[in-house]
């Protein structure tokens, strides 16, 4: 039986012609994807920026959240190819790299506020 991949996954969301992102990491996408919307809608997300952004968009009131709310897979690992303790800190590292990199495009291009993420302990 095939395992379920380890991800580091990106949020899309759009408003007024901006795409904000915020980067995480899970071993179930599907669920996460559920569990971080039933967060959103109910306002009780630990990612304040990411919140707030959702908040936004909801005042909005898009007639078809899909186009305006999106999940993207970063990065995949088979969880079969690494032992249990070196997967979590390989994922995490994963995240932050991904985070840190992204920020520092879109800092270039004078946009990181559209960066979600809370920055602090990711090295930029």
């Amino acid at each position: 039986m095939i395992s379920k991949l380890a991800i580091v996954y990106e949020i899309q969301i759009d408003i007024d012609f901006k795409t904000y992102v915020f980067i995480g990491r899970t071993f179930d996408l599907l669920k996460t994807k559920d569990e971080v919307l039933h967060k959103l809608r109910n306002n009780i997300h630990e990612c304040k920026n990411l919140q707030d952004t959702f908040n936004r968009l909801m005042k909005q009131e898009p007639e078809i959240l899909g186009l305006h709310l999106r999940f993207n897979s970063l990065q995949g690992l088979r969880p079969d190819y690494y032992p249990k303790n070196v997967l979590p800190l390989l994922m995490e590292q994963l995240e932050k790299s991904f985070i840190s990199t992204t920020y520092q495009e879109y800092k270039r291009k004078g946009k990181e506020y559209l960066i979600l993420n809370d920055i602090k302990n990711i090295e930029v």
